[in-house]
Parts: structure tokens; sequence; C-alpha cells
């Protein structure tokens, strides 16, 4: 888990990730994908921001959860 910053929080569930760059791509400020091609939260995480919804929304394999208000 990581990333909170004004009540929202992103998961990263490593285990499911497969390592697409979807979310990297979508919102590099805060997503990367790491030496062994997983996910991991590089930036703050800001409510309202756009494209973190949408990397969550977006990843192949579920592997990013928004929390809201957190």
């Amino acid at each position: 888990m990581a990333g909170v910053n004004g009540g929202w929080v992103v998961e990263t569930d490593r285990e499911r990730c497969i390592g697409s760059g979807t979310c990297a791509f979508t919102a590099p400020e805060v997503f990367d994908v790491d030496g062994t091609g997983r996910v991991v939260v590089i930036g703050p995480v800001t409510v309202g921001d756009v494209r973190v919804r949408e990397a969550v929304d977006n990843c192949p394999m579920d592997a990013l959860r928004l929390i809201e208000g957190g």
C-alpha cells in the first residue's frame, strides 16, 4: 500500500500485477514499474486526480484499488 495525500489511498496488489505499465503510462508522476516488473507508487496521490482514477480503473489485472476518503 502507498500514496496518501488529502484522503485518497491507492493500494497495490503486486501479486496480481503483470507489469503492463498502463498505470505508469496514465499517471507517470504516481506510478512506475520496478525491476521485478510490478507496480510501485512513486509519488503522492492527490484527491481528484482523474489520471489516478483512470489508472486504477484501467488496470488489466485489477491490481490497484482506490480508497477515497481514506
